[in-house]
């Protein structure tokens, strides 16, 4: 804090407390530490030093870039917490607060429903790491989740999630770093008029969360969610923007929210069965056999394959493999086969200087040109094209 914050914190306690508290010097002798978080590291400090003073009462004032960092405070279970720029009346709830600790003689952590009230509603920082911890499954008590509940409104919390990534094609007019806001806008432009929605960004995808409104049971038929999403696909293309997305399954209760992560996550790296840009999770292959067979064209597909080695691996005729395989996975199998393989040369393309040729034979095609015809087929841009596409992140 500058001299400036901390005189007007010294004058709200003034007014408060009016001669009841003393400054010192001396943290050993201190009853309040009131500690402001401008690093993550300085958590470390705040643990460290609780450790060593367990009669003192720590209040750490947060920088609101680090707000996601805030339920540490309930792990060290401190009894309040702030958000800079510090508010006169939120100081003044904390200190009437901690006035009636030294009171009862006695301290109660943080609980999510203060954070929330601390925090903003659903643009918050709060309300993204809330977020963030039910899609990676971290939140598992139901009294945990059920403490936010009165700041959350628990109505419009999502129930899907969206594996986003995205390429520029040309970085001439637009730059990678600008395309993530263009395509939040977008999305928010076309979906935020039918449905809830949120962003969370992981560097090299975003999480797009929405809420699929009942009696839907999923995404994937609601009209007018696939309309919107299908829309915005098409018109970032006019910006050279192109996106690619898992969509996991619909699920009604809020603690699961991270199946439906780890569902989008899978299928945005499985062949689609109708449009090159959206994988639905529930139209991926279930029967075990199917999926035996996939893992083994995954792991082989560079290598010569064919529907009897592989149909023999599964203890089905030929003929029988291909119509299941097709009613598994929506693709006849060579389709699937040259599909998996794209997919792993993408790899070669964005990663290694290895010429067409080179790439193609490395990953099952018989000539450049079937690799290259295949690969504007289904992927819509050229080899040599997506080579000069630049990753999107998410920041």
């Amino acid at each position: 804090m500058d001299d400036e914050e901390r005189a007007e914190i010294h004058e709200w306690l003034d007014n408060f407390l009016e001669s009841k508290y003393e400054l010192v010097g001396e943290l050993s002798y201190a009853n309040i530490y009131i500690k402001e978080i401008n690093r993550l590291f300085d958590w470390v400090g705040v643990k460290r030093f609780k450790k060593s003073n367990p009669r003192c009462v720590i209040v750490p004032i947060v920088h609101e870039r680090l707000a996601h960092s805030s339920p540490i405070a309930m792990e060290l279970e401190l009894p309040y917490l702030l958000i800079k720029p510090v508010q006169k009346n939120k100081f003044m709830r904390a200190a009437k607060k901690l006035q009636a600790i030294f009171d009862a003689h006695r301290i109660e952590p943080v609980s999510y429903a203060e954070l929330s009230t601390e925090l903003a509603q659903t643009r918050s920082p709060f309300y993204k790491a809330f977020l963030r911890r039910l899609v990676r499954g971290e939140m598992t008590d139901e009294k945990e989740f059920f403490e936010a509940r009165s700041h959350v409104q628990v109505g419009n919390l999502p129930n899907t999630v969206l594996f986003l990534q995205g390429f520029l094609l040309h970085e001439k007019q637009l730059t990678v770093d600008l395309c993530s806001k263009i395509i939040q806008h977008k999305l928010e432009e076309l979906l935020s008029p039918i449905t809830g929605i949120s962003f969370l960004y992981f560097n090299s995808y975003l999480l797009v969360l929405v809420r699929v409104p009942s009696p839907y049971v999923s995404f994937k038929y609601w009209a007018a969610g696939v309309n919107a999403l299908a829309m915005a696909i098409e018109q970032l293309k006019r910006e050279q923007i192109y996106l690619y997305l898992g969509i996991g399954n619909t699920f009604e209760k809020p603690l699961d929210l991270h199946q439906s992560y780890l569902q989008a996550r899978k299928a945005r790296k499985k062949p689609p069965v109708d449009c090159i840009h959206i994988r639905y999770f529930e139209d991926l292959a279930t029967h075990p056999s199917i999926i035996k067979a996939i893992d083994l064209i995954e792991q082989t597909c560079h290598e010569p394959i064919n529907i009897q080695n592989i149909a023999g691996h599964t203890g089905f005729s030929p003929t029988h493999f291909g119509r299941l395989f097709k009613k598994e996975t929506g693709r006849n199998f060579p389709e699937y086969v040259a599909y998996t393989r794209l997919i792993q040369s993408l790899k070669g393309l964005r990663r290694t200087t290895h010429t067409l040729e080179q790439i193609s034979a490395d990953y099952g095609f018989n000539t450049p040109n079937y690799y290259s015809g295949t690969f504007k087929k289904y992927v819509t841009l050229s080899p040599s094209e997506y080579r000069q596409t630049k990753e999107i992140f998410f920041k």
